[in-house]
This record gives structure tokens, C-alpha cells and sequence, in this order.
């Protein structure tokens, strides 16, 4: 059996860890002697300081090392840990925030402030390892990542982070309505008045099915149920499966023991969304989620502190300049284009940050956001800049055309070419689409002055080691500052509140924060860990391109995000424009030429490469009398669903309270309402349509969870291969 002394922590690679070989008994019974008088005196201290926290340290003690819900490691009393074979321990002391505030809200058996304790609990359990085994996620970033992801709820007045359940249906240990028990067999039982949709993948934290359920180890309540461990919708699953993204980036690029809290927090959001290797890639200042491996080694703790650090400081740095100033209340409710509107904003304000021109036209394209984010997080400078006229002129002067130019800015170093830059980071330029998909929204990077310590596999021409760049496109950099702890803290500081804390303040951190000490157990590398790649699957990030004209879209199910996806896909396009039937790539009457598609047909393909292989082939008509389209209520319409008239047109809806009053996309042949194609074939969003007499439709696979999707390439040049069967 091994031992470590309670807080005896040895610096050096050890970490603490009294190895069995070599280790005599006196010398071990020094350092436990030593380990409790610090112990002792530590208490002592604490007592002093805090008599509340002091008392509820002593009550808890027992149990401080795990819950019933999964202990990582027994007490072994006396001041001792019990070490498992594979496993080494350390113990960290950190700055962040007082989690035993959580244990303060009172007990109840139902309501909302129940709900709360649980989820922050839960939360708890996951930032001190034991969801999963040997990793942490911080509390901070979950709560950003959920926020983020499905928004909030109101809940009686209050704001809530949304769930399954409504937040005041929660009952302590009732199935399907506490977090420790609602699985899928909830789900499928119709236990969904929280309103939920699964936006792009399953549960809170919308992961694709690729990686969805992964096992927790965690069992729900219910003796009774019919799911397995590994439940997409069980939220200690949940979590385990962010926490194996984020594993394998831990195992193949960097030990976490090189990370802050924060820091592990954005790595960790950034890994939930885009896998390990497409958190390093970005990190490192590539886009494609393999590029890391093939033109990186293993990172360095120098690279990591360079890239993870470079991004942990410019949002800390702004949460510690900006703490009085900035409106709390607006700023833990962003929702995901305020967020990416906030890391541009932000970056604004640093040095050596760059943006190129498609990052700044899609956030000249979602201006009234970035006002509004504006007036947040600079309210200030906001008074003197209303309509964002010196903001937008800071942005111009952050573009840059290519990475030669941005390290020439930085570094005043003109010798790095295109060349040097395509060797080194797979790229010279991060314009557009040519990295990284466009509706990615552009890219934010940051040049570093610091050269490379052999993580880069290439040097420039000159023999030169390169400078370290990290970069990322404008979608993740929101998912970035909503994952580095600054959302994620005050949601969890107006949590408390709500909950029955009156001590916190949700603007005064000092009401929240604390020192924190805990175990960190790690498995024992018996070899070197393969390196894995991510092979993500996109499903789309909505807000850009529909922000943009005035719509806004979230909460949708996977199914919905790839209808909506294509659509804004195809409306977007240059060479897709109206056209009788769907003729496939000809010229309209008007003399245009691309890939044709009328009304009914623009639905359809929508449908079909979106990867429902059962849409059929039909006209407006056929639509209504087809058994694949139900009729619905108009208050039921979801985007993505349809308004069909027959004999006449058909749209596919976005928004709208009113039929007198709809939001649509839809193939048009021109804007005065004319159907002979003549002056402008258009296919567009267009705004307060009066859909009297159409009758809503939703076609029936679309809210099937269990449909396999077949998405198919939407072609855009005359030579793309086509993969679906002409309309009619």
C-alpha cells in the first residue's frame, strides 16, 4: 500500500507522492506528523476568519474527499490517503470560487431553489473529479457551457439555466423530475416541459451522437429503468462525455498539472465543441481539426502556457480591469452571438490580436449585438461611442490580409514569407472559407513575440523558429470567453442568490470566491498514449447568417439545425436562383445562370441534404395530400417547419406570432410578387409575410430523434457533383 502525507505536497515531479521504494519509516512518520500540524494550524487559522466556513468545514470533513453519487477515493483517516495501484495524488490549493457556499442553500423537496442545489452540486462533483475519473471540469465553465448552449429559462421572475423539467418542477429524488434520475426513459415518457430542444446533438451540452453517452460510472436513482449507463440525457453522462473530449487532449497534447482553473476551462469548452485535436489545432493557430498533428509534435508546457495562457489572460485581464463597470446581470446572459461578439470586443481592447475582413464583415453584419455588448462590458466608452463609430474604426485597423502581415505588425520582422506561413501553421492566410467553413464567421488570432521550443515540426525558410500563433474562427471565440470562468461565475454567484444566500453579492466576487484545497488523482501512463484525432461532424452555427437578416434562432433540435442550416446555405449562395422545377444547373429567363430551384423544389432539396432521404420528390400540391407532411396548428410551428399553399407556393418558417405576420426562407422568382421569372430570381429571408390561408406543415421525420440523417454535399459550381434526384 502507498501513502501521501495529508498536505504534505513536494515540489518536483513527484507532486507529492510518497513512492512505497525508498521511503523509510521515519521519514514517514515525520511528514505525517508534519502534515497534521499544518492541518491543525490551517484550521486554526480558518476558524479565526471564518466561524461559519469553519463549522461547516468540520461538519463535512467525512465526506470531503467524495459524495454517494461516486466517491474517488476513501479517507484513509489519520491524516492519510489511500493511494490506488495506477493512480498518483497530489494536493493543489487554489484561488477560485467558494463552493462550499453551495451547501448553504437550504434543503427542500421541491421547487426551484432544489433545483439549483442540485445542479450546482452536480457541478461541484464534476470540478473535484468525482463524475469522472481523473478528470476535472470546473464549475465555472459547466455553467458557461450550458448557458451558452440552450440559454436560459424564467423561472418565477428569475432567470434559470434551462432543463428538461421546469426548474419549479423539480422534486428531491422523484424520477424524472431531479437531475440524478432523468434519463432517456424520461424523455421518451414526454418529460420535456422545460423546454429543451436538442440543438445540434443530444442534452445541454449538445454533443453529436459520435460522442454522445459516454459512461460516468454514475447510476441514476430509479432501481427500475430501461436505460444503460451512458445516457445521452442523464447529466452525469453528460458531463462524462465532455470530460472524455477533453481527456483526450489532456492525453495527447497536455498535462493538466500546466493549466489554471481558468485555463482548464477554456480548453475544456473548446475540447466539448470541437474535440482534443481541434482544441489544439486552434491553440497552435490552425483550423483544421488534423492539422495539429500533421504539422505539430507534442505540445510543450512553454507552448501551452503561450497559447492557453494568451486567452485566459485577455478575458481575465478585462474581468479584473473592468469588475465595477461592467453589467453583470446582461453579461451571464449572452446569449451565443453576444459571445462572440464579446471576444472581438475584448481582443479589441489587447495588442497583437488580428481579425480578417469575413470576421469583420459578419460582425458588421450583426452590429445591433455588438452595440449591445458594447454597452455591457464598456458602458463607459459606450456613452461617448452610441452608434460604435470609433469601435467600428479599431476593428478596420485589426484586419489583416494575411499571417506574414500580422507577424510583420507584431514582431516588425519582414522575413517570414506566405511560403513560411503555409509550412509552418497550414496556412498564410485565414480569410474566409479557405481554412475553415465560412459560416464559421471569420477568425480572431494573436501573434505572439515568443519563438517556438520544437512544436512547430517546420521552421521558416530562413532556419528561423517560428512565433507561436494561436487562432481560432469567431463561433469558438465566443464558446472561449463563455468557457473561461467570467459568465459561468456570475450565473453561479446569482444561483446563490436566488437560492437563498443573501451573503453574496453577485457584484462583489469577494462575496464568492475562496480558497480552495483538494486532491488531484491521476492515472499512471504505463506507456505513451496513442495519439487520436477528432473527426468532427459540423452541425452548424445558425446566428451569423440569419443575425444578420434580422432573425434569431435557438433551441432546436439537431433535425431542425440541419434543415435551417442548409436553407441558410442555399439562400446564401450566388449560384442558387429561382427556376421552374429543378432543372439543376441552367439559365433562368432573365439570363442568369446556376443551380435552379422553384419553391416547392428549394424545400425539398433542402430536406434531402440535410440527410432526410425520405422527403419526396413533390410540388405544392403533392405536399398537401403527401402522408410525409402532418398538418399542424400555426402556434405549434417550429423554424424549420413549413406554410404550403396548395397550387400556389410553399415556404419554409422561421418566426412569427401572427400567420399575418411570418418570417420565412423561401424561393422566389422576384420581389413584386410576379411568378414568371423576369427581373430578380431570389432565394431569401424575407420578412412580415402575410400567410393567410397557408396551411402549416411539418414533415414527420423531423422530430423523429432516433432518424439516421444522410446529410449530402449541397453543390454550388456547374461541375459539383450532384447527389439527389431532380424535384420533378
Amino acid at each position: 500500500m502507498k501513502y501521501i502525507t495529508a498536505f504534505g505536497v513536494t515540489k518536483g515531479k513527484e507532486h507529492g507522492v510518497l513512492k512505497k521504494k525508498g521511503l523509510s519509516f521515519q521519514k514517514f512518520v515525520f511528514s505525517l506528523c508534519m502534515g497534521c500540524g499544518v492541518f491543525v494550524c490551517s484550521l486554526f487559522a480558518f476558524a479565526m476568519n471564518d466561524s461559519d466556513a469553519y463549522q461547516l468545514l468540520l461538519s463535512d470533513v467525512k465526506n470531503s474527499f467524495g459524495t454517494k453519487y461516486g466517491d474517488f477515493v476513501e479517507n484513509g483517516g489519520s491524516g492519510s490517503v489511500e493511494e490506488e495501484e495506477g493512480y498518483s495524488y497530489e494536493y493543489v490549493t487554489t484561488s477560485g470560487l467558494n463552493l462550499d457556499l453551495i451547501d448553504r442553500i437550504p434543503e427542500v423537496a421541491t421547487g426551484k431553489i432544489g433545483y439549483i442545489k442540485e445542479l450546482l452540486s452536480i457541478y461541484r462533483d464534476a470540478q473535484n473529479g468525482k463524475i469522472v475519473d481523473g478528470v476535472e471540469l470546473q464549475l465555472a465553465t459547466l455553467l458557461g457551457m450550458h448557458v451558452n448552449e440552450i440559454s436560459m429559462v424564467n423561472s418565477g421572475g428569475d432567470l434559470l439555466p434551462r432543463y428538461y423539467f421546469k426548474p419549479e418542477d423539480w422534486k428531491k429524488e422523484t424520477p424524472n423530475y431531479c437531475l440524478w434520475d432523468y434519463t432517456s426513459k424520461s424523455y421518451k415518457a414526454g418529460v420535456t416541459n422545460g423546454n429543451v430542444s436538442e440543438a445540434g446533438g443530444y442534452g445541454i451540452f449538445q454533443h453529436l451522437h459520435t460522442y454522445a453517452g459516454t459512461k460516468s460510472g454514475v447510476e441514476p436513482l430509479s432501481v427500475k429503468r430501461d436505460t444503460s449507463s451512458g445516457d445521452v440525457r442523464f447529466l452525469p453522462d453528460m458531463i462524462a462525455t465532455s470530460a472524455e473530449l477533453y481527456r483526450e487532449f489532456l492525453r495527447s497534447c497536455c498535462p493538466a498539472k500546466y493549466l489554471s482553473d481558468s485555463e482548464k476551462g477554456i480548453c475544456i469548452g473548446i475540447c466539448n465543441n470541437r474535440g482534443g485535436a481541434g482544441c489544439a489545432a486552434y491553440l497552435m493557430g490552425m483550423h483544421e481539426y488534423r492539422d495539429f498533428f500533421r504539422y505539430c509534435n507534442k505540445m510543450s508546457k512553454k507552448a501551452v502556457k503561450n497559447s492557453v495562457t494568451v486567452w485566459n489572460d485577455l478575458f481575465q485581464e478585462y474581468f479584473n480591469q473592468n469588475i465595477d463597470s461592467m453589467d453583470a446581470d446582461v453579461v451571464s446572459n449572452f446569449d451565443t452571438g453576444e459571445s462572440r461578439c464579446a471576444a472581438i470586443l475584448i481582443a479589441a481592447h489587447a495588442k497583437d490580436w488580428y481579425i480578417d475582413q469575413f470576421c469583420f464583415n459578419t460582425t458588421n453584419g450583426a452590429w445591433n449585438s455588438m452595440l449591445s455588448v458594447y454597452k455591457a462590458l464598456y458602458p463607459r466608452e459606450y456613452q461617448e461611442d452610441k452608434n460604435g463609430a470609433k469601435l467600428k474604426e479599431t476593428l478596420k485597423g485589426m484586419i489583416a490580409a494575411s499571417v506574414k502581415e500580422s507577424i510583420k505588425r507584431t514582431t516588425n520582422d519582414s522575413s517570414v514569407t506566405d511560403e513560411d506561413c503555409v509550412k509552418v501553421y497550414g496556412t498564410k492566410n485565414y480569410q474566409g472559407g479557405s481554412r475553415m467553413r465560412s459560416d464559421f464567421g471569420g477568425s480572431l488570432w494573436h501573434v505572439s513575440k515568443e519563438r517556438d521550443d520544437g512544436v512547430y515540426k517546420n521552421s521558416y525558410a530562413s532556419g528561423k523558429k517560428p512565433y507561436y500563433i494561436t487562432s481560432v474562427d469567431r463561433t469558438n471565440a465566443g464558446y472561449f470567453f463563455n468557457c473561461s470562468g467570467i459568465t459561468g461565475k456570475y450565473v453561479y454567484a446569482r444561483l446563490l442568490k436566488i437560492a437563498g444566500v443573501n451573503s453574496v453579492d453577485p457584484t462583489n466576487p469577494s462575496t464568492y470566491s475562496g480558497t480552495v484545497t483538494s486532491i488531484v488523482r491521476t492515472r499512471i501512463e504505463t506507456s505513451t498514449p496513442t495519439q487520436t484525432t477528432t473527426n468532427g461532424t459540423y452541425v452548424g452555427e445558425l446566428d451569423d447568417y440569419y443575425a444578420k437578416n434580422g432573425v434569431k434562432l435557438s433551441n432546436l433540435s439537431k433535425n431542425r439545425i440541419a434543415v435551417l442550416n442548409v436553407a441558410a446555405e442555399i439562400a446564401a449562395s450566388p449560384n442558387w436562383i429561382y427556376g421552374f422545377g429543378m432543372s439543376r444547373w441552367g439559365t433562368c429567363n432573365n439570363g442568369r445562370v446556376g443551380w435552379r430551384t422553384d419553391c416547392s423544389g428549394y424545400v425539398y432539396s433542402v430536406y434531402q441534404y440535410a440527410g432526410f432521404e425520405n422527403a419526396p420528390r413533390t410540388n405544392t400540391t403533392g405536399i398537401a395530400n403527401s402522408p410525409m407532411w402532418n398538418t399542424v396548428k400555426f402556434k405549434e410551428l417550429k423554424p424549420g417547419d413549413i406554410l404550403n399553399s396548395s397550387g400556389h407556393h410553399v415556404v419554409i418558417y422561421l418566426e412569427g406570432n401572427s400567420i399575418n405576420s411570418v418570417t420565412d426562407v423561401e424561393a422566389i422568382c422576384d420581389k413584386s410578387g410576379s411568378w414568371i421569372p423576369s427581373k430578380e430570381e431570389e432565394i431569401a429571408i424575407y420578412h412580415n409575410k402575410d400567410r393567410n390561408g397557408y396551411v402549416p406543415k411539418r414533415f414527420k421525420s423531423i422530430e423523429n430523434e432516433d432518424y439516421k440523417l444522410k446529410p449530402k454535399k449541397v453543390p454550388h459550381k456547374e461541375n459539383d457533383k450532384d447527389t439527389i434526384t431532380p424535384a420533378y
